[in-house]
């Protein structure tokens, strides 16, 4: 009797086991709705497969964009400015499977303010700038490259009445246009309280850059689309854009702001989306086919640290499914997200060191007079999310005494591929750029643009294991539809009758005479550790992505005999 009253309950608690089981699951499946995530502040960096920063003396390097080309091999574009008050000039690498520079490249454009972004095209590169020339508007130089940073050609979008911002740029679904986000800004007001608007427009653009399309949109009293991205949605496969930003209204309270596009731009639906004091959204990535994620920042109704926000869309109306939300001690900024094969999400995010709110406070330095680091610094802050927005991981990054990133890449091996730069120090006597009179190669046909060093300045000696080429471009002579052609004049810089080298070797003998009279006492004393003297270098990294992720809320498909 006793032995069956036992099996009875054992076989009565294996069926209620049985019966739970799927009820469990069914709540592990079931995203939850809203989430916040305090992050904790890394004590040391995360392990990468490789890392290379490239810079020399106190010129500022920045890497801004990359693209894999899928043979071993990461292109990278950015920017590298020699001196202080000087334009910068264009600067693309080449970096192989272990991290080493294999080509190096500068190209001077004139006028160029900064580089937005680098993609590739057909067999080629296509690379957006934003350029200012004195007495002109703002306008977008497309350039277009070889796979080995060779120059091919050109394009600008100008118009002479309006002042145009490239903030953003994409491929469509097929990979063969090219998708445009632009600022349009306008001044208004006095000139002692003068008032900048701005408003956004989209360009759909074919590989050679003619514009096929473009849209303009208004929404309230200022609005930016700073993040464009395509994809397919629905078992239809319909082709759209995807386009972030925020919306200002007029109390200047921003909201994150998300539109779906078609192939020609044209507007299917809009929302916007509002979190705390302000906020806007950065990124867009097609998901699943019938949702999107949104990837931003917002600041918090209390005014604490700024943090980073995703958010998972129906592509078919914009509707929120489910939010998540990241903050911590430092401010944590939205820079990019990627979309793995398995469905996993990758968020990047720039992590700031938060201001001390009492002035009074004493200050902890970054560094101590020994040089060890002791204080916080700027890093980049990986994440890893399951398909319903659970953490799997994070991963942090440092370089140098603070890192910036601007773009994560997944290459065909599903690695990260970041571009951005690192905060280093350098020191003040650097060797008078002794060896930077010789040239290296044949230089492209010079321009008349005082914003650039000679070619001669810039040479293998400056920039080890990298085949350095300088090279002038022309301006361009191709011009948007309906614009009349237009010589641009040179941008003034300072101390326009000095050479590259001339200009740079009295700002170091200036520097080294103002060193001597601090020694000697007639300066301000001893530089402490807290004033230490950094520049820029560009900075390219390659991380290990996630292992292959199976879904346990997804069904294996059945196998047909």
């Amino acid at each position: 009797m006793l032995n069956r009253f036992v099996l009875l309950r054992f076989m009565l608690c294996l069926f209620l086991g049985l019966a739970a089981g799927p009820v469990q699951a069914e709540e592990v499946c079931e995203a939850t709705p809203e989430t916040l995530t305090s992050l904790f502040e890394p004590s040391f960096g995360s392990y990468s497969i490789w890392d290379t920063a490239l810079g020399e003396g106190p010129r500022q390097e920045r890497f801004k964009s990359l693209v894999d080309l899928g043979d071993d091999t990461v292109f990278a574009a950015g920017e590298m400015v020699p001196l202080e008050g000087v334009g910068p000039i264009i600067m693309l690498a080449g970096f192989d499977r272990r991290g080493q520079v294999v080509w190096q490249k500068y190209h001077q454009v004139s006028a160029v303010r900064e580089v937005v972004k680098v993609l590739k095209i057909g067999e080629g590169v296509v690379l957006a700038a934003n350029r200012k020339h004195a007495g002109e508007s703002k306008n977008i130089w497309l350039g277009f490259f070889d796979r080995e940073g060779a120059f091919k050609g050109q394009k600008v979008v100008r118009d002479p009445a309006r002042n145009l911002v490239a903030k953003d740029m994409a491929l469509s679904a097929d990979g063969k246009r090219i998708l445009l986000s632009v600022t349009v800004e306008k001044q208004i007001g006095s000139a002692d309280k003068p008032v900048l608007l701005r408003s956004p427009e989209v360009y759909v653009l074919d590989e050679a850059g003619k514009i096929l399309f473009k849209r303009a949109y208004v929404m309230g009293a200022n609005a930016e689309i700073l993040g464009l991205s395509s994809g397919v949605f629905g078992d239809e496969n319909k082709e759209a854009i995807l386009a972030t930003g925020y919306v200002e209204n007029e109390l200047g309270k921003k909201s994150g702001w998300v539109m779906r596009l078609g192939p020609d731009a044209s507007l299917v639906w809009q929302q916007s989306y509002s979190r705390g004091l302000e906020a806007q959204i950065k990124r867009s990535a097609a998901f699943q086919k019938d949702y999107l994620l949104a990837f931003g920042d917002a600041l918090p109704a209390d005014g604490g640290t700024i943090g980073s926000w995703l958010m998972l869309l129906d592509a078919s109306s914009g509707e929120t499914l489910w939010q998540r939300f990241y903050n911590g001690a430092y401010h944590y900024f939205a820079v990019d997200l990627a979309v793995h094969p398995d469905h996993l999400i990758s968020l990047m995010m720039q992590a700031r060191v938060a201001e001390e709110k009492d002035p009074n406070a004493p200050k902890t330095p970054l560094m101590d007079t020994d040089g060890t680091l002791i204080g916080k610094m700027d890093y980049v802050q990986m994440l890893l999310l399951t398909p319903r927005g659970v953490t799997l991981s994070g991963e942090s990054f440092f370089k140098g005494l603070g890192a910036e990133a601007y773009q994560l890449v997944l290459s065909g091996t599903n690695r990260y591929l970041v571009a951005g730069t690192a905060e280093v120090p350098f020191a003040e006597i650097y060797q008078k750029f002794t060896g930077m009179n010789e040239p290296e190669g044949v230089p492209a046909s010079p321009v008349s643009d005082a914003t650039m060093p000679e070619p001669a300045k810039l040479t293998k000696a400056s920039l080890s294991q990298a085949d350095l080429t300088v090279g002038a471009l022309p301006e361009a002579s191709v011009n948007t539809p309906g614009e009349q052609k237009a010589s641009l004049p040179d941008a003034p810089v300072p101390q326009k009758s000095l050479s590259g080298l001339e200009l740079l070797n009295q700002k170091v003998s200036e520097s080294l005479d103002q060193k001597s009279m601090e020694k000697d006492g007639e300066g301000g004393g001893e530089s402490d550790a807290n004033n230490v003297q950094t520049t820029q270098d560009g900075w390219v990294f390659a991380g290990n992505g996630p292992e292959e992720y199976k879904d346990p809320c997804v069904k294996p498909e059945a196998v047909l005999p």
